[in-house]
This record gives C-alpha cells, structure tokens and sequence, in this order.
C-alpha cells in the first residue's frame, strides 16, 4: 500500500513544532547569555569602583592623606613644589617687580620700639672652646 503524502495540514504542524524547538532553544541560549551579561556588568561596576579608588589614592600626597611630609618621596616633594610655582605664575594677577616690600605709607606698625633707658642689659654670650671638650673638631685648638 503506497504511503499517503502529508496533508498541508499535517506538514504545517511539523513546521511549527520544528521552529517550536528552534524557538525555545534560542530562549534557553538568550537566558544564559543574559545571565552572563549580568555577571560581566557586577564584574565592571567591581571594577570601575577599585579604579576610583586606586586613582584617588594615586593622587594623594602628604597635604591631603594626612601622612607626614616627611614620609613623603623626594620626588613628589620636588613634583608638588613645581606644581606650587606653575599655579603662581600662571595666575592672573598682576605682580610689579619694583614694588617694594612692606606696608603701605603712613601705616602705623605694631612691633617693639627701642627704648632709650632699658631695664637691664647682658652681654651677648660667645662659647669659648675648651681643650676637654667632646667636640673633635675643637681638639685642634
């Protein structure tokens, strides 16, 4: 008995249960690439907040972190006072050369005034080497 051909019918319902399969396998693929973006996504947020924060440290010197100047390299010391001196000369302010230091003119100061009858006076005190001293260098006098 010859076999009967597939009504229209019959191959229309194995098309859509063929694309049925395809469709939920591309569900299933999209769902675990999703999941991957979203592992990748925490991965940059991680790391763009260990950049900030390695750059603010980057940038930190002894004003600002509340170490010592004194622990502070050589090299940043020098590269903090050029700094220093690019900012004061590139500022706008207008700087006369002749200008002389102080106050201005007439002004009335505030430090001591010698006075012509002192209360008591000493004589400046010179140190005198001594041949027992423990100061090598003062061994040759």
């Amino acid at each position: 008995m010859p076999e009967t051909p597939p009504s229209a019918e019959e191959r229309l319902r194995a098309a859509n249960a063929r694309l049925r399969a395809v469709v939920a396998a591309k569900d299933a693929e999209i769902a675990v690439l999703r999941a991957e973006l979203a592992v990748r996504d925490r991965q940059i947020v991680c790391h763009e907040l260990r950049l900030v924060e390695l750059e603010r440290r980057l940038n930190m010197d002894a004003g600002n972190s509340g170490t010592p100047s004194s622990r502070e390299s050589i090299a940043a010391k020098a590269a903090r006072k050029a700094e220093r001196r690019a900012r004061w000369q590139s500022s706008q302010r207008e700087r006369s050369m002749d200008r002389k230091p102080g106050g201005q003119k007439g002004r009335k100061g505030s430090g001591l005034e010698p006075t012509t009858n002192p209360d008591r006076t000493s004589p400046a005190r010179t140190p005198t080497p001594t041949p027992d001293s423990r100061c090598p260098a003062l061994s040759m006098w």
